[in-house]
């Protein structure tokens, strides 16, 4: 994040939507980034703004994994409500859902594969499993694995689970900027942050 950017300041057009619709809670969510840098400038910013509205608000940053959800993810969280907040943050639950405790029920697919709807391939193992199926008819809807080019196939071959683009001979490295690039997930393990490029391996 940086001052000197006017995408930084989009919070404001939050702001004036709050001031029209006046709830009695909102929720902002954003990088954890939005608490530190400059000093807490935008988090400061961002309370200033609201407390003018009449709205108490409290932030902190939370890492999901730490809530049962099967990746690290870490977001900042602003909670405002009028007048006085009376939210408590969440505490962690203490329980680590692992990607193997998340999908192994669904059937594995190869690149290319799948259709609108899987049915699980076994009987739930665990709470996690059990909670993703409520409401759900048997099955997995849009399981369906993304159609890699060859190439892309190749590197992936080439990947240790746990490692990434690090251990790609030069030619095959690309240009990405993202620190996720070609990693394999480890089964017993949580899954590193899941990118809106999800289905592209060189992000």
């Amino acid at each position: 994040l940086s001052v000197n950017d006017d995408r930084n300041f989009l919070f404001r057009q939050y702001v004036r939507f709050v001031e029209v619709f006046r709830p009695k809670f909102f929720v902002i969510e954003n990088v954890p980034n939005i608490i530190s840098t400059a000093n807490g400038y935008f988090k400061n910013e961002i309370i200033a703004a609201f407390s003018l509205l009449g709205y108490d608000v409290k932030a902190d940053v939370f890492d999901v994994s730490e809530f049962g959800v099967p990746q690290q993810r870490r977001r900042a969280v602003f909670i405002g409500q009028l007048q006085r907040n009376t939210v408590a943050f969440p505490k962690p639950s203490g329980k680590r859902v692992t990607v193997n405790d998340a999908i192994s029920d669904m059937k594995p697919l190869a690149s290319g594969e799948g259709v609108d709807f899987s049915p699980y391939q076994s009987s739930p193992v665990n709470e996690y499993q059990r909670m993703m199926r409520k409401g759900m008819s048997g099955g997995v809807q849009n399981h369906q694995a993304t159609a890699h080019s060859n190439i892309a196939i190749i590197r992936m071959k080439m990947i240790p689970k746990g490692m990434g683009k690090e251990v790609l001979p030069p030619e095959h490295r690309t240009k990405s900027i993202y620190s996720g690039t070609w990693c394999r997930l480890i089964e017993d393990d949580i899954a590193a942050t899941i990118t809106t490029r999800v289905d592209t391996p060189s992000s």
